[in-house]
């Protein structure tokens, strides 16, 4: 009964439209809450984690007295009804849309505060630094702006001073050093918007490719001088060598196929391997001269004095 009579008063007034903006100037903050990290692509460059957003903002139009209505303290309705400001994840990869969901209800409290918490799967583009591979770390960011508002209709702050991580579960592969937050402005055409960075600061967990590259890498490559050590006789120092140098190859592959296809930055892995290659390959040429002189007939008799 309440309810309806508070509708009637602030949603069915002539003073309330959904399409007008609260205030000349809206300021609206805005904090990101992290479920899980899922990917980290470094093939494709991109970052994709599951979380909601919580925007908050002021909209003196909707709020009442609670003695009035029975106490009343929330009242909830979609974003078809009531205003709720224009953002976009302007790095996403996935969905370069505004955020929006028909059937997610807007909170809003006596006191004219309006809560909207959009919940998603959220793919960015993350320029990789692979310099160090296996042991980097990564910085990704995922950028909210305003969009369609300017920065002098819609104005972005943050609502906290980091990401909320109350609810995070532990990824396997990348573990959440920190995060930061900035505050930006977009210039387009000479106008000027608002921008949110949430920079997820992340670092890789070794032990796997400890174990599944670099220990075979470090016993290759131990194993490409024992090719000297085979006698002659035996016949496989060309067969023994050509396998340590497949093997190089091998590996090579697994680490191009984990590495992206950049000049940019380029892994010290990769410049070792391509060194161990090279070596490999100097030592095939060693084994075959070696075998060719050590099988070759005497041309002239050697004369002992």
């Amino acid at each position: 009964m309440y309810e309806v009579q508070l509708r009637g008063d602030t949603l069915g007034s002539s003073n309330y439209s959904h399409k007008i903006r609260p205030a000349e100037q809206v300021l609206v903050n805005v904090r990101y809450n992290l479920l899980s990290i899922n990917t980290l692509d470094m093939r494709t460059q991109t970052f994709s984690t599951s979380g909601w957003l919580t925007v908050k903002w002021e909209d003196r139009r909707l709020a009442w007295t609670r003695e009035n209505y029975g106490n009343l303290s929330y009242m909830f309705d979609t974003e078809d009804v009531l205003w709720r400001p224009e953002l976009i994840i302007d790095n996403s990869i996935s969905n370069i849309g505004v955020i929006k969901d028909n059937a997610l209800l807007l909170r809003v409290r006596y006191d004219g505060e309006v809560v909207w918490e959009p919940p998603g799967i959220h793919s960015v583009h993350c320029e990789m630094d692979t310099t160090y591979y296996p042991f980097d770390g990564q910085k990704c960011a995922l950028n909210v702006a305003s969009w369609a508002y300017n920065i002098n209709e819609v104005n972005l702050t943050h609502l906290s001073t980091s990401v909320n991580l109350k609810d995070y579960v532990l990824n396997g592969e990348w573990s959440l050093l920190k995060t930061t937050l900035i505050r930006s402005e977009l210039v387009e055409e000479e106008e000027t918007f608002s921008e949110l960075q949430f920079i997820f600061h992340v670092h890789r967990r070794p032990f796997y490719y400890v174990i599944n590259i670099m220990f075979p890498i470090g016993l290759t490559s131990a194993l490409s001088s024992i090719v000297f050590i085979l006698p002659f006789e035996s016949g496989e120092k060309v067969s023994y060598s050509l396998t340590v140098l497949l093997s190089y190859a091998v590996l090579m592959t697994i680490v191009a196929g984990n590495i992206p296809p950049t000049s940019i930055r380029i892994s010290v892995l990769g410049i070792y391997l391509a060194l161990i290659l090279f070596v490999g390959c100097t030592s095939v040429i060693l084994a075959v001269i070696n075998l060719y002189i050590y099988h070759q007939k005497d041309v002239r008799p050697i004369h002992l004095c």
